[in-house]
């Protein structure tokens, strides 16, 4: 860890006595000054007042930097004197020589003419210091500063070519940077940065081998059907009033088309016909399967004989016997029966269970729907729905 200046070095020994002018108050330098003091205890103390000022000390004849607090002796001593004269040592004492005779008083002698003031002397130069930062090199292991007097020759205050050649230069070098300290204790986690944007797709894998077919799984109950399924031209009757077919169911199954038996095959009937559920304990119709069919509309054809319409699904339940009832046959719509020729084939199983396995079947002679009560011998071709499997 470098400080700015720590243990100096000083470089480039043996400063020429620089000439100093008598009568100036301090030297100055560029941007900042050399001050003169009469010695070293005159200084002030180095705080950031006079940080980087460059102090000479007369009596001394030393000069030291302020740097982080300390005034740091750069060479010494120096001597000063003006115009570049250089000090002399101090010769020795000499004997104190012996009491001379105490003379006659002299008379009082004319005062003299006064001489008059006399012209000023030339203004001498100054001596300034440049101090500038010295990076780590050859000068200073570790970089510094490096200051630079010389003498103002031009008075422009700035250290010209012209000047360097009476100029001395010396280093104030930072001490050796200082072992590394031990390493700091981590970090806490900082926060976790936003999620980034989805990278792109990448390429399609090769296609895998393919695996082992596996066994064949157990036969599904069949999911939908037709109960009652006419067979096209088997129609052989001509009964205008209500012909009704038994059944019970399994398992929960939900209506969703009503039909009728079409003897004539396509989408449209000759007469108009209805088709409607009972409950046949209780000779009640089942709510939402009344469908009424008009004699040349076209219907959905779910098989290839019956007609039929979509309904809101109606939901049939084990535990109760049903009755499919059909109406408005004649001999325009015949319908069909097993007494005069075929009945209707039977689409349920397993979901639907016929009663007397589909031989007997009930009417009427209204000729509005309604549930027939009249037992028959014989099964028909007449009303129909479709269905899917319900939830169990």
């Amino acid at each position: 860890m470098n400080k700015r200046l720590g243990v100096f070095s000083v470089i480039g020994l043996g400063f020429l006595a620089l000439g100093l002018h008598a009568c100036g108050g301090s030297i100055k330098a560029t941007g900042r000054s050399v001050v003169r003091y009469d010695n070293d205890a005159a200084r002030p103390p180095c705080d950031a007042t006079t940080d980087l000022q460059v102090a000479l000390s007369m009596a001394e004849g030393t000069l030291a930097l302020c740097n982080n607090g300390a005034w740091v002796v750069l060479s010494g001593p120096h001597a000063v004197g003006d115009a570049g004269a250089a000090f002399g040592a101090t010769g020795a004492t000499g004997a104190t020589g012996a009491t001379g005779a105490t003379g006659a008083t002299g008379g009082t002698g004319a005062t003299g003419a006064s001489a008059g003031t006399g012209a000023t002397g030339a203004t001498g130069a100054n001596t300034l210091v440049s101090l500038t930062p010295e990076p780590a090199g050859a000068n200073c292991a570790t970089g510094g500063y490096k200051l630079v007097f010389y003498v103002d020759a031009n008075g422009n205050g700035t250290l010209d070519s012209a000047e360097l050649a009476g100029a001395q230069t010396s280093y104030a070098c930072n001490g050796a940077t200082g072992v590394a300290g031990a390493t700091g204790a981590n970090g806490s986690a900082g926060a976790t940065g936003v999620t980034g944007a989805a990278g792109a797709t990448g390429a399609t894998g090769a296609t895998g081998a393919t695996g082992a077919t596996g066994s064949t799984g157990a036969t599904g109950a069949t999911g939908a059907g037709i109960a009652f399924i006419g067979v096209v031209n088997s129609g052989s009757q001509d009964w205008g009033g209500n012909l009704g077919m038994v059944f019970t169911v399994s398992q929960p199954i939900v209506v969703d088309y009503m039909g009728v038996f079409n003897n004539n095959g396509g989408p449209s009937l000759a007469s108009p016909l209805s088709v409607e559920i009972f409950d046949f304990g209780t000779g009640n119709p089942i709510a939402g399967t009344l469908v009424n069919f008009a004699a040349g509309a076209n219907y959905a054809q779910l098989d290839a004989t019956d007609l039929f319409q979509a309904i809101t699904p109606v939901t049939l339940n084990p535990g109760t016997t049903y009755l499919v009832d059909a109406v408005g046959f004649n001999s325009q719509q015949l319908n069909g029966n097993t007494a005069t020729g075929a009945g209707a084939t039977l689409g349920g199983s397993p979901f639907i269970t016929y009663v007397n396995n589909n031989q007997y079947g009930y009417y009427n002679g209204s000729t509005s729907i309604g549930f027939p009560g009249t037992l028959d011998g014989y099964s028909y071709a007449a009303g129909t729905f479709h269905f899917t499997a319900g939830a169990q």
